[in-house]
């Protein structure tokens, strides 16, 4: 299995003004449109809190706004095909090389889709079609994340965000904790990780 991003998010799950309101930050009012002066440190600072809980790398396993991903299998399963990343959105296309090793798009009639803004998966109405014994013969398109707007990202997420990118703000050096391999604070996310796929 190999999952490929193919389409970013075009928003953050939080707003950069009230991270700026977060951390008490001055506007500087002569820089068009007004921003703090190290509102470029604040925003790669979100971005790295925000790699570390997105996605497929990050800790929860999950998309919080709205991406599209394809999913590499090397052959359909032997029932329902576990979509990863929830909540899932949509499933875009599902594509899968044939014995003879053309390459096919799945009619959505032979398949149904549920779990819907959670959990996916995908369940064929009769069964999946044969393919070959070769790598990554199937790919599922699909659409996963909380939306694409902000406030559809569950709170405690959010404020997570908000808290590390001030940790991160306020002690700029490099911080020993006594659990280096733990995120500080990340267990309080643990009802929104994915624990198996």
């Amino acid at each position: 299995m190999r999952l490929e991003l193919d389409m970013a998010p075009t928003v953050l799950p939080v707003d950069e003004a009230d991270v700026w309101t977060f951390l008490r930050l001055t506007l500087d009012e002569t820089l068009s449109p007004p921003a703090p002066v190290d509102a470029a440190d604040v925003r790669s600072l979100i971005d790295a809190a925000v790699a570390e809980l997105d996605g497929w790398d990050g800790f929860l396993g999950r998309c919080l706004i709205e991406q599209s991903w394809t999913l590499y299998l090397d052959g359909f399963p032997r029932s329902d095909l576990l979509v990863p990343l929830p909540p899932l959105i949509a499933v875009d296309a599902i594509e899968y090389d044939d014995t003879s090793g053309s390459a096919v798009t799945l009619d959505p009639s032979a398949y149904r889709v549920a779990g819907i803004g959670g959990d996916g998966r995908i369940v064929p109405v009769t069964r999946w079609p044969s393919t070959p014994t070769t790598p990554e013969c199937v790919r599922v398109a699909f659409t996963a994340g909380f939306g694409d707007d902000p406030a559809a990202v569950p709170m405690p997420i959010r404020q997570w965000i908000k808290d590390r990118v001030a940790d991160r703000y306020g002690q700029r050096g490099h911080v020993t904790f006594a659990h280096p391999y733990r995120v500080p604070g990340v267990d309080d996310l643990a009802a929104y990780r994915v624990w198996s796929l």
